[in-house]
């Protein structure tokens, strides 16, 4: 990986994934992923430390924060068990809530929006995820009942879309992912707009909030409180919005957004 964790304190290794349009690493529109733009604000606002950005699985990021390393993720849901070894930020992002994502060829008529745990419990439906991947602490506990185990697939991937691959090649009956992931697998695919059927899950929030996430030491937490004075500084700004909102533009300026950005987002 090219460090250790004695690396003197005023290098942050900022280790981002191939998880198109929030990072993309590679391609037409390689840095220009939402995530990507917030990071660079961050950045130009923390001189003070010397920045590497490292391409890791998630996988390897979680480990890698497990063991204390020096290195920080700009955007992870803080749920609890994360929260035994990692030090949170405020809010740095605010996007849509995770959707039930089927293939066209499983039509649920006159619904918006499933049960999570009905679908699991229903042994017709094979459930693909990246194992290591959070969804919060309410749908990840559903999805960690040992009484569903059999009907979820855990997938190892560099990437979420891997698994929108498989559920279009029908090796899965439905994941779990953001509106946008679909809109950006479809767009790099050709895909036609119904390849997909998309449901909100039941009794989730409308919207989600990520922050960035650092080792629980004493230099994590360091990071953390310079990391807060800038996102109270930079939150509130246009070029925030804007760039928070890359991929879809369309929810990132409507109604219900603006208010939850104002009454939510900024205030946590």
């Amino acid at each position: 990986m090219g460090y250790c964790s004695t690396v003197f304190a005023e290098t942050i290794f900022w280790q981002i994934n191939h998880a198109p349009p929030a990072t993309i690493i590679e391609g037409q529109y390689k840095g220009e992923g939402f995530v990507d733009l917030i990071l660079k604000q961050l950045i130009t606002e923390l001189p003070q430390y010397e920045h590497k950005i490292i391409v890791s699985s998630m996988a390897r990021s979680i480990f890698d924060l497990k063991e204390k390393k020096h290195i920080c993720l700009p955007a992870l849901f803080p749920t609890n068990k994360r929260k035994q070894f990692m030090h949170f930020s405020k809010a740095s992002v605010a996007h849509p809530s995770h959707r039930i994502v089927f293939n066209n060829k499983v039509k649920f008529l006159q619904k918006d929006e499933l049960s999570l745990i009905e679908l699991l419990e229903n042994n017709t439906y094979v459930l693909g995820l990246d194992k290591a991947r959070s969804f919060g602490d309410q749908i990840d506990k559903i999805i960690t009942n040992k009484t569903y185990i059999r009907n979820v697939y855990l997938f190892s991937s560099e990437s979420p879309n891997r698994l929108l691959y498989m559920l279009n090649m029908g090796r899965i009956d439905y994941t779990i992912t953001y509106p946008f992931q679909v809109s950006y697998y479809k767009k790099q695919n050709n895909l036609d707009s119904d390849e997909f059927n998309i449901f909100k899950i039941s009794g989730a929030k409308q919207y989600v909030i990520g922050s960035v996430a650092c080792p629980k030491t004493i230099w994590g937490k360091k990071i953390i409180d310079d990391i807060n004075i800038v996102l109270e500084k930079l939150k509130p700004s246009n070029g925030y919005h804007q760039a928070l909102g890359k991929w879809w533009e369309t929810e990132a300026h409507s109604d219900d957004f603006l208010q939850y950005y104002n009454d939510v987002f900024l205030k946590n």
